[in-house]
């Protein structure tokens, strides 16, 4: 029996201990059903914004210097998916592992081929 409580939480241990770095891990608790990506491109005259599934997406669309482009993936679960996008646009391995951990708190980084 513990007479002093405990003044700090315990930590729970990462999912990902003892892999390799880059190592696309879902930290997560909630999986989406239907998998889906919500791509918005803008420029000073225009907004083009739609829904697209997985497989679609990939085949259509690719990174462009014309417009400002914006991917919010519904399905964070889908590894395969988030390594996908990543050889797609070039993505660090260690960015990828980001994209997976719901856990982590947002960030922002600055990368050659864009902002993450």
């Amino acid at each position: 029996m513990r007479l002093i409580p405990r003044l700090t939480k315990r930590r729970k241990i990462r999912v990902n201990s003892g892999l390799p770095p880059g190592t696309i891990v879902f930290t997560g608790k909630q999986k989406v059903k239907d998998v889906s990506i919500h791509y918005m491109e803008f420029d000073e005259m225009t907004v083009n914004n739609e829904r697209c599934d997985p497989g679609e997406f990939l085949n259509v669309h690719r990174p462009t210097d014309k417009y400002v482009q914006w991917y919010d993936v519904r399905g964070l679960h889908d590894t395969d998916l988030i390594r996908s996008l990543g050889e797609t646009f070039s993505l660090h391995p260690l960015v990828q592992e980001d994209i997976a951990n719901t856990t982590q708190r947002p960030k922002y980084e600055e990368f050659e081929e864009g902002i993450f």
